[in-house]
């Protein structure tokens, strides 16, 4: 998910021309396609009443209907034009060949709507109000956040389609409008880490709750199915009377111990179907917590197939399977989350709710749900239901803020007002989905025993540069692996032993031709201006240990630098370090001449076959730069 003032560097133009309405025109073709199945058949068409976005979607719902004027006929036409160009708006943002989630789709048609509605207050064409720059600041400043950045999206896509749509909006008016009310917002920021003791406690509460859902649970369901029994007896009662007297006979018994859980007066159904909830919710946050799954991919996991076991090395290692719609372009794909023991008893219990809401309503059509509502096995949980679990969640195993946990963000992010996101002393930490996400990318990563190509496949990124972006801060985190006598103490120690030795084996006692900045900072004179040969074994393991210096190996020799490399990771060779000749670039004379001898016939070859073409002008750019770098390289070691 990204996040950020959305990009309006397209609307730049200071030209502005009154609006040329279209109303009678057709936007897009009738036969035009916007939907495909997975393997690219036509679903849907422009001309149709509402479009099926199958495919991309992992939930029940998979429809996006467009404006639909309900107060009043005083305006036919206008009603008939607004919902021609927010469904023509829609068609065109669908057309920028961005992957989208069906979720984010269908929010963009919901703030198109809200769109056409003020238009048809303002007795306006859509298209009109949107080029209006004061009435698009007018609108925009009742909008939520996240209504005011897909706004932006429609803009954008407005001025992509202005010929389509005849019309020439002012682009820079538009701009400054949305950049002035994006100013007005609050900051966005990633979001928070959670501070390691605040972690460690809430992962500790998450697996207690699930001795209490296991304790509990029997009861709870046995409740739940006799609410769902009475609601077919009584279904032809119409005495009043009657109804409330068969309800307490049959609930009574429940009465006890459902007080025991919190009730206290009022509907029965209701309550247990609370507390259902909050028991999924729990454990949906137990699984995000052990997966580090999103929360999009969490809600729609299938009853079918979701656990699975794999055996390795005599252990056994679990599996959730589900579907994300992150890696291809949009439509969902199988996915599978490596968890541990806590994930694969969470999914079990989750199933057991699962099955008692299934067993109840006879075989409805569709999917089922692991998480399902509490009416429907096949149906997701609705907005309202996940924000009342996530509160329940916090205010059962979130602690109270500490001025230690909060100096413990401060080392990460010392610029950031964390009041902001509601997070200050004395609070409980305001948990969200997102979070445990990003807290488990973090401390894995933070380790040692994790990398990122591994934490990229687990939380199902298109790039690693991605992931990092989540672990991001990890150098600075705490280590939530407190015990002492831990691998992962001595794995990180191993690493540091194992790049001093590196650099001690690989260059300081290394007879053959070293060349780069970084080997002649290590090697002048091999004894005064070395920092590693000016100290002790001890003293220079310890710089390593403290990352005051570093070395990794490369395939042309090492890298020195004791920060995250700034180079596009693209190419295996560091054509880029060598051309802006890196400070930190050690390179071994023997190799970088191996590595020019094979690039001169990998350039040689497709000399003869493709001279013209574009891989041999590339591989011929690449071998001067290593032509040039030797030359130059060998000419500063003289």
């Amino acid at each position: 998910m990204t996040t950020g003032v959305a990009d309006f560097s397209i609307l730049t133009d200071p030209t502005a021309e009154a609006l040329v309405p279209g109303s009678s025109r057709t936007y897009f073709p009738p036969n035009h396609v916007v939907t495909r199945d997975s393997i690219g058949n036509p679903v849907s068409r422009y001309s149709e009443e509402s479009w099926d976005f199958a495919a991309i979607s992992t939930a029940r719902e998979t429809r996006v209907w467009f404006y639909g004027q309900t107060s009043g006929v005083d305006h036919p036409e206008l009603d008939w034009l607004l919902r021609e160009q927010g469904k023509a708006l829609v068609c065109q943002y669908l057309e920028g060949g961005s992957i989208r989630a069906f979720s984010t789709i269908y929010r963009v048609n919901l703030v198109c709507v809200k769109w056409c509605e003020y238009a048809r207050t303002c007795e306006m064409e859509l298209f009109d109000v949107l080029c209006a720059p004061d009435l698009l600041k007018e609108h925009l400043l009742s909008l939520s956040s996240v209504d005011i950045s897909l706004t932006g999206s429609l803009i954008t896509a407005l001025w992509k389609g202005r010929k389509r749509f005849g019309i020439k909006p002012n682009r820079a008016a538009l701009r400054a409008v949305m950049t002035e009310v994006y100013a007005s917002l609050p900051e966005n920021q990633q979001t928070p880490l959670i501070p390691s003791k605040i972690y460690t406690a809430i992962l500790g509460n998450l697996i207690s709750q699930m001795d209490v859902i296991e304790h509990n649970l029997d009861h709870l369901l046995a409740a739940f199915q006799t609410c769902r029994d009475l609601e077919v007896q009584l279904d032809g009662e119409r005495d009043r009377n009657r109804r409330t007297a068969a309800r307490r006979a049959s609930l009574d018994g429940y009465v006890e111990k459902l007080r025991e859980l919190g009730y206290k007066s009022g509907s029965i159904e209701n309550f247990v179907r609370g507390m259902i909830n909050k028991y999924q919710s729990t454990l949906m946050f137990v699984v995000i917590a052990f997966t580090g799954m999103r929360v999009g991919e969490c809600v729609k996991l299938p009853v079918e197939n979701v656990l699975s076991k794999v055996m390795h090395l005599d252990t056994a290692h679990w599996l959730i399977n589900g579907f994300t719609h992150k890696l291809h372009f949009g439509i969902k794909k199988e996915a599978s989350w490596v968890t541990v023991e806590e994930g694969r008893r969470a999914v079990q219990i989750a199933l057991r709710i699962s099955n008692a809401v299934y067993d109840g309503v006879g075989r409805p059509d569709g999917e089922r749900i692991l998480f399902c509502s509490s009416g429907n096995p096949c149906e997701i949980k609705g907005s309202t239901q996940l924000i009342e679990g996530r509160s329940w969640v916090q205010s059962i195993v979130c602690p109270i803020i500490s001025q230690e946990d909060l100096n413990e963000l401060e080392i990460i992010r010392l610029d950031r007002d964390w009041e902001l996101d509601g997070i200050a002393v004395g609070h409980v930490w305001p948990i969200a989905p997102h979070q445990l996400r990003r807290s488990l990318a973090v401390y894995a990563h933070r380790s040692g025993m994790v990398s990122l190509p591994s934490l990229k496949a687990q939380l199902q990124h298109i790039t690693e540069e991605m992931t990092l972006y989540y672990s991001s801060g990890f150098q600075d985190a705490a280590n939530v692996v407190f015990d002492r006598d831990h691998f992962s103490y001595d794995w990180n120690s191993a690493n540091a032993e194992s790049s001093y030795f590196g650099m001690a084996l690989g260059v300081l006692l290394n007879n053959e031709e070293l060349l780069g900045a970084g080997a002649n900072w290590l090697m002048s004179d091999r004894v005064q201006a070395s920092p590693v040969s000016a100290h002790s074994r001890a003293e220079s393991l310890e710089l390593f240990k403290k990352g005051q210096l570093a070395f990794n190996e490369t395939p042309l020799g090492g890298c020195m630098s004791t920060e995250p490399c700034k180079t596009m990771p693209l190419e295996p060779i560091q054509y880029e370090c060598l051309e802006s000749n890196c400070p930190n670039l050690v390179v071994f004379g023997k190799r970088l001449d191996l590595v020019i001898r094979t690039q001169e016939n990998v350039v040689s070859v497709l000399a003869s076959s493709s001279p013209d073409g574009v891989e041999h002008r590339l591989e011929a750019a690449n071998l001067q730069t290593l032509l040039n770098a030797r030359m130059r390289l060998k000419r500063v070691d003289q």
